[in-house]
C-alpha cells in the first residue's frame, strides 16, 4: 500500500524520495557542463569566457526550481507516479523529471508575476533543459508518447478557455458544475505522460493502462481543485482565470461546487476500481485509489 501523499507548502523537505529527485535532476547539469568548453571554443570569442561562470548561472537556475519542488511550491507530477508504481523503472526517472521541469517552467513563465531577475532564471533553466532533452536514449514508443503529450498540452490551453467562457455564461448550478468538471478533467490530462513512460518501460506497449491513467487523472483533478481554491486571491491579482476565480467573481458558493465535484470524482473512482485490471496493475490501482480518498478527505477538512 502506498504512503499517503500530501503536497503542501509545509511538506518535509528531508523526504528521501524528494532528495533523490533533486539529486537526479541536478546531475543533468553535468551534461550541460561537458559540452561548454568545446562550444565556447567553437564560437571564437574575442575574449575567453570561463565555463565555470556559465555553470554557476545554470546551477542557480536549477536550484531555483528544485527548491520549489522540495517545499511544495511547485507541483512534482513525477512524485505521484513514483510513489504508486511498485518497482518504478529508474531508467525513466530523469526523463520524467525533465518533462516536469518543462511544464513547471512554461506554466510559471505564463502565469506568474516575476521580477526581471526571476524571469531570467526561468528562461535560463528552460533553455538548459531543452539543450539536454533531445540527448536522451528512449524507445521509439516513448518518443511517440512524449510527442502526443505535448500536443495534449496544446489542446488543454485551447479548451480551458472554452469551459471558462461557458461557466461565465450560465447561472444554473448544475450547468456551472458540469463545465467546471469538464475544465478540471481537461487540466488533469497533464498527468498522463508521468504514468505512461514508466508503465510503458515496465510492462510494454501491449498492456492496457487506460484505467490507470484515468485514476491518475482523478487524483490530478482533485489536486488542481484544491490548488485553485487556495490560490483564488493570488490568481485574481495575477489575472489568471481559473474556474474558482470565475465562480468567486460571480459570488457563487464555491464550497458547494467543490463538494459536488468531490462527489463526482469519488463516484468516478469507485467505477474505475471495479474495472478488470491485469494482475501487475491491480496494486497500482489500489494505491491510486487510496490517495484519491486521502485527497478528498483532506479537501473536505479544509472546507469545514
Amino acid at each position: 500500500m502506498t504512503k499517503t501523499i500530501e503536497i503542501t507548502t509545509n511538506r518535509e523537505t528531508s523526504d528521501p524520495i524528494l532528495q533523490k529527485f533533486q539529486n537526479h535532476y541536478t546531475k543533468t547539469l553535468d551534461q550541460n557542463a561537458a559540452s561548454l568548453p568545446r562550444l565556447l571554443e567553437s564560437i571564437h570569442l574575442s575574449e575567453p569566457v570561463n565555463p565555470y561562470l556559465i555553470q554557476q548561472i545554470t546551477m542557480a537556475s536549477a536550484q531555483n526550481l528544485t527548491d520549489k519542488w522540495l517545499t511544495g511550491r511547485k507541483s512534482l507530477r513525477t512524485e505521484i507516479a513514483y510513489r504508486t508504481i511498485p518497482d518504478y523503472p529508474e531508467s525513466m526517472l530523469t526523463s520524467s523529471l525533465l518533462i516536469d521541469a518543462l511544464i513547471n517552467l512554461l506554466d510559471d513563465s505564463l502565469d506568474e508575476l516575476m521580477t526581471k531577475p526571476e524571469r531570467s532564471l526561468y528562461i535560463i533553466e528552460l533553455v538548459r533543459v531543452l539543450a539536454i532533452y533531445n540527448h536522451q536514449t528512449l524507445s521509439k514508443e516513448a518518443y511517440q508518447k512524449i510527442a502526443e503529450y505535448f500536443n495534449k498540452i496544446l489542446c488543454i490551453a485551447a479548451t480551458e478557455k472554452l469551459y471558462a467562457k461557458n461557466i461565465k455564461s450560465t447561472t444554473e448550478f448544475s450547468r456551472c458544475l458540469q463545465q467546471a468538471i469538464n475544465c478540471y478533467n481537461c487540466k488533469s490530462i497533464v498527468i498522463d505522460i508521468f504514468f505512461e513512460l514508466p508503465l510503458l518501460e515496465r510492462y510494454g506497449a501491449k498492456t492496457d493502462i487506460c484505467n490507470i491513467i484515468s485514476l491518475a487523472r482523478v487524483h490530478r483533478a482533485l489536486y488542481q481543485i484544491l490548488k485553485d481554491y487556495n490560490d483564488v486571491e493570488r490568481d485574481i491579482a495575477n489575472e489568471t482565470e481559473t474556474p474558482m476565480v470565475i465562480l468567486f467573481q460571480k459570488e457563487e458558493k464555491i464550497k458547494d461546487y467543490i463538494d459536488a465535484m468531490i462527489d463526482y470524482y469519488l463516484w468516478e473512482t469507485e467505477n474505475l476500481l471495479e474495472k478488470n485490471y491485469e494482475t501487475e496493475l491491480r496494486e497500482i490501482s489500489v494505491n491510486l485509489t487510496t490517495i484519491v480518498y486521502d485527497k478528498s478527505r483532506h479537501i473536505r477538512k479544509i472546507l469545514l
